[in-house]
């Protein structure tokens, strides 16, 4: 009787929510499946990134690899020429850590989709705030049966944006109690040449998953503002004679907000506002064109 209710507390523990066992993989690497739903923002990303999934472009692969990587590498910074030119670093207060995989088969997944690149954005102490993934549908039909069958789990969605009607860049948004997940689509073009002489080309459509822990949406959020000083002394480019030093003079704003994967479109107070229906999702009808 014991080792029954022993069998039925364990059974117990390894439920989600939604009353499925949970087998989340704890090490990242190829057909992984580590799920997405899943996350609590209580992971050991150290663990997660042990088999060393690692972006090539952040780390040296020719290292000594009997030494641990240091912290200095996966310091979170936003790339911006404005902030390069002002010598000034995004975030202008440390945030955290980027931890970034390189291409991996079947790394991450929701549901039976899956992906196979995944950014994870953690605090100081490394605990994670933000996912961020990246997949690839072949038609634009099984994307948006993807996003229509998200939409049944999760509700009605708090934004929607048409981001660009030239790339398929839409943005859709759903405020949950321990989380914000924001989808976005674009499409591109693609080539690829086999051994044998043969290649391939067409049309793909991208779909990025944007996971942020709600309680640290808003430090995320100043973590992209950029502050120009207003006092400055910058030489022309082309005429090195000419010196600006203040910002009317360059045409720029003092409070700019620099963009990377972790920010939400919901962020821009033009998207919100609107003024002119350019923003505005196409209806069913338009998207299936």
């Amino acid at each position: 009787m014991n080792k029954l209710i022993l069998v039925f507390a364990l059974i117990l523990i390894s439920c989600n929510e939604k009353g499925t066992i949970i087998n989340q993989p704890t090490i990242l690497d190829e057909n992984a499946g580590f799920d997405l739903e899943e996350i609590t923002f209580n992971e050991d990303v150290a663990k997660l990134f042990s088999k060393n999934p690692f972006s090539y472009s952040d780390v040296d692969f020719d290292r000594d690899t009997t030494k641990p990587i240091p912290d200095s590498i996966f310091k979170y910074k936003i790339e911006s020429y404005l902030a390069e030119t002002f010598k000034l670093t995004i975030p202008a207060k440390e945030l955290g850590f980027l931890y970034k995989t390189r291409e991996i088969d079947s790394l991450a997944r929701i549901g039976n989709q899956y992906f196979d690149r995944l950014f994870v954005l953690t605090n100081l102490e490394k605990k994670p705030i933000a996912y961020y993934a990246e997949s690839r549908f072949d038609s634009k039909k099984d994307r948006d049966a993807f996003i229509k069958n998200f939409k049944e789990m999760y509700g009605q969605t708090k934004y929607e944006f048409l981001i660009d009607s030239s790339f398929d860049n839409l943005s859709y948004q759903w405020d949950l109690d321990t989380r914000i997940i924001q989808i976005e689509t674009s499409k591109g073009f693609s080539m690829s040449a086999s051994s044998d002489g043969t290649s391939k080309s067409g049309e793909y459509y991208r779909l990025d998953v944007l996971i942020i822990d709600n309680a640290q949406k808003d430090a995320i959020y100043k973590a992209h503002i950029l502050e120009l000083p207003d006092k400055f002394n910058i030489k022309g480019k082309v005429d090195t004679n000419v010196s600006y030093t203040n910002l009317k003079e360059l045409g720029l704003e003092r409070t700019n907000i620099i963009e990377d994967e972790f920010l939400l479109h919901s962020y821009f107070e033009k998207y919100i506002k609107n003024e002119y229906g350019e923003y505005t999702m196409p209806d069913e009808e338009q998207l299936e064109k």
